[in-house]
Formats: structure tokens, sequence, C-alpha cells
């Protein structure tokens, strides 16, 4: 599965609409009546191309090492004191981003020997910055307020979001109070 995967991304899919492949030979019906196309995985009804601009290899770096979770745990247990006064995952995020937690996890990489590249880190703060946030707010709030975080901003999320309001989904297959924009 991820050889196809690393294969779909070499040829272009994932990044141009037309890139897409379908087996039309292969045609089925879903319950509620809509034609998909087999053979392929699945084709989701609207494209939203993968941006990989801010994955550089420094932030790969730091994702290959784990030193997003070993961040997060020595930081939050360093200032748990202050950090579990927070009653809402919504406060914690609004206080790390006051933090110079970019600056703190550039130097907790180089001490596990991954080379500052500034022009890097630049182009991949925003992508580094938002993991890290996630990651400390998983320590006291859980799982759930890691996702919120992680994703806030995430364009395939926010497309469909768009299309729940839009009426563009089954009504059956949503829950409609959990995608409003909030």
């Amino acid at each position: 599965y991820n050889r196809e995967w690393l294969n779909q991304l070499a040829n272009g899919e994932g990044f141009f609409e037309n890139s897409l492949k379908q087996d039309s030979t292969l045609v089925y019906q879903t319950v509620h009546g809509r034609t998909v196309f087999g053979g392929g995985g699945i084709m989701p009804d609207i494209f939203v191309p993968l941006d990989t601009s801010k994955l550089t290899t420094y932030y790969l770096k730091l994702e290959n090492h784990d030193i997003f979770n070993q961040f997060a745990f020595d930081y939050s247990e360093e200032n748990h004191k202050i950090l579990s006064r927070f009653k809402t995952d919504k406060d914690l995020l609004a206080f790390l981003k006051t933090q110079p937690i970019l600056n703190n996890i550039v130097i907790y990489a180089e001490h596990k020997g991954i080379k500052r590249r500034s022009n890097l880190i630049a182009k991949s703060a925003n992508q580094i910055l938002t993991v890290t946030y996630a990651c400390i707010v998983r320590d006291f709030f859980g799982e759930e307020a890691f996702f919120k975080v992680y994703l806030q901003g995430d364009p395939m999320i926010q497309k469909a979001i768009e299309a729940i309001q839009k009426g563009y989904a089954a009504k059956e297959a949503i829950v409609a109070e959990k995608y409003k924009f909030k």
C-alpha cells in the first residue's frame, strides 16, 4: 500500500486532478444511487491537491526523529505547573502562541543532532508550530484536542466543511452540529 501511494505521488497523483486514474470498466452504484468506479481505491468527489510546499527536509528530519513528541513531552513536564492551569485546549493554545516555541524546538533539535537550517525553518515554521502546539495540547487534553489543533486550517478539512454546508453530503452521513465553523 505504501509503495503504491509513493508511486502515485511520483506520478503526480494527488497534485493534479487530471492525473487521477479510474477504471471505467468497473462501475458500481452506492446504496444511495451514486456511481463509483472500482480498481483505484477511494476516489474523492471533490479534488483537493496536496500541498507539500511546507514539508522541507528540516521538517521531515524533525518528524523522522520524533522531535515533536519528545519536545512536547519535555516542554510539558518542565512547564507543567503553568500549563496545567488552563481549563480548555483553546486557552492553552492561545498561551502557547505567545511563547517562543519555534526557537525552543530548534534549539532542542540541535541538542538532538539536527542541524539548524534557517531558510528551511522559515519555510516550514507554520507547520512546525502547528504540530508542536498539537503535541503539547495533547499532553493536557488528549487526542481529540490534538487533532483539533493539528487539522486547523487543513485544506481538505476546510473543503469538506464547505461541501457539507453547501449540502453536497448525504444528510444520513453527517451530524449537522459537529461540522459548523466555530
